[in-house]
């Protein structure tokens, strides 16, 4: 099976798809570890770094994926945006249980 084929199939296109919008998104959640060791400013300016580094990315992508495998594009395009939504999501979820975590700790 040719590769051009074998993108074309919807199923594969959506693994692709899912797997490329978690992955852009994996800068952010490393980010956290400036926010974690008390550097906020840097940690919200790479953060936000990242996420328009991964929309930049992942604008790319789908690109590329338009011109190798037209027929399955609908399918990776939405499944890019649904990954990295999801991702987002759980970051964000992580980041508000971290910053409800750290705040409600009481000062000694």
């Amino acid at each position: 099976m040719e590769l051009r084929e074998l993108l074309s199939t919807p199923w594969v296109a959506v693994v692709l798809g899912i797997s490329v919008g978690i992955v852009i998104l994996a800068p952010v959640v490393w980010s956290f570890r400036f926010l974690r060791s008390g550097k906020a400013d840097i940690g919200i300016g790479v953060g936000t770094g990242a996420v328009f580094g991964g929309l930049l990315v992942g604008a790319l992508v789908m690109f590329g994926y338009s011109r190798v495998a037209p027929d399955a594009f609908v399918y990776f395009g939405v499944s890019v945006i649904v990954g990295f939504v999801l991702a987002l999501g759980v970051t964000a979820v992580f980041a508000v249980r971290w910053l409800f975590r750290d705040s409600t700790r009481s000062e000694e």
